[in-house]
């Protein structure tokens, strides 16, 4: 049994998710794959804790809300200072949020992380779009792996399949529905509400931010198939080459009107391969029935990849949650420390 000492960073609801889904499938981690991970220590904006290995388990089931007032637990202690070289390594997980300009505060994290020496899982966009070139040569040097699903659709695989399932063929094109909120919203508004209803709609379930303007704006899906396309092709594509039309403009009378002409209304993230050239766009597109896209309804995801040998390859589904992100980080970890 191979034992794997996780740090968690950020204790939001993905990093809660991840907490309960570390503890319910546990034995599955263990019959399974032989692998038993450990909670080694959480860190969030007010402090944290490192504890050894017979600590882990009470930590697991300590109750959300008295965590800041246990006797391990550090006020203003920072991951940045925790002495990493003192344990032995296994993964960082990052649940936390940085700015896309810089990739503070998860960049420095991911950077401490690989200079001790741990594997790095993470669900923060930022330090991958400021510095991803950096961070993937880092983690390369040093024979560890950065792993990042959670960042480009969560529970809906997209790297894994082109890396994977895909291998050996040329991707010519990729249209996503990589955005679970604007895909529940035009669903709905097709179906008689408004924008507004529907937007308060989604926020009331918990498909929708607060603030939805990175979703419904389309920054969310351009920062997607930004990481998909470094990833898959190795290029270097900024986030404001990506041209971008969001969908808070649109009525709901004006995607009636395209549903009433039998096509569905999507927000695409769209990547094509034209020789050696990539072109990346994020646009609103109405989708005839006769594409695999068509039906993907509410807040689910799906992903098309038009290859040179497998033809058209479609991933649909994808939970649009932290319990969805959760299991997507998860996933990474196991396939870093699985080999079959």
């Amino acid at each position: 049994m191979k034992e794997v000492p996780v740090i968690l960073i950020g204790k939001g609801k993905v990093g809660q998710a991840f907490l309960h889904l570390l503890i319910e499938k546990r034995s599955i981690f263990r019959g399974k794959y032989q692998v038993d991970f450990f909670l080694q220590g959480i860190f969030r904006s007010s402090g944290g804790a490192l504890w050894r290995r017979k600590e882990a388990q009470e930590v697991f089931f300590f109750p959300d809300e008295q965590l800041e007032s246990a006797e391990y637990w550090q006020a203003g202690f920072n991951f940045l200072d925790a002495p990493l070289k003192k344990y032995s390594p296994g993964v960082v997980v990052l649940a936390t949020a940085s700015l896309l300009e810089t990739g503070e505060p998860g960049l420095s994290y991911i950077r401490k992380a690989l200079a001790s020496g741990w594997h790095v899982v993470s669900a923060d966009k930022g330090p991958l779009v400021s510095h991803f070139r950096e961070l993937v040569t880092a983690a390369k040097t040093r024979g560890l792996s950065l792993k990042y699903s959670a960042c480009t659709a969560a529970a809906l695989p997209t790297v894994d399949v082109a890396l994977t399932s895909l291998a050996g063929t040329e991707i010519i094109k990729i249209e996503g529905i990589l955005n679970g909120t604007t895909n529940y919203l035009l669903t709905r508004m097709g179906e008689g509400l408004s924008y507004e209803e529907a937007l308060e709609e989604a926020k009331n379930k918990g498909i929708a931010e607060p603030d939805p303007t990175r979703d419904v704006e389309g920054w969310d899906t351009a920062v997607k198939i930004l990481l998909l396309a470094r990833t898959i092709y190795g290029v270097e594509v900024k986030l404001e080459d990506i041209e971008r039309e969001g969908m808070s403009g649109i009525s709901g009378e004006e995607v009636r009107q395209i549903a009433g002409r039998g096509r569905a209304l999507k927000l695409l993230g769209l990547i094509s391969r034209d020789q050696r050239k990539i072109s990346l766009s994020v646009k609103l597109v109405p989708l005839s029935k006769n594409h695999p896209l068509f039906f993907v309804q509410g807040a689910e995801k799906g992903i098309c990849f038009t290859t040179d040998t497998m033809s058209l390859v479609t991933v649909i589904g994808g939970k649009s949650d932290p319990r969805g992100a959760a299991a997507a980080m998860i996933k990474d970890m196991i396939n870093i420390f699985t080999r079959f």
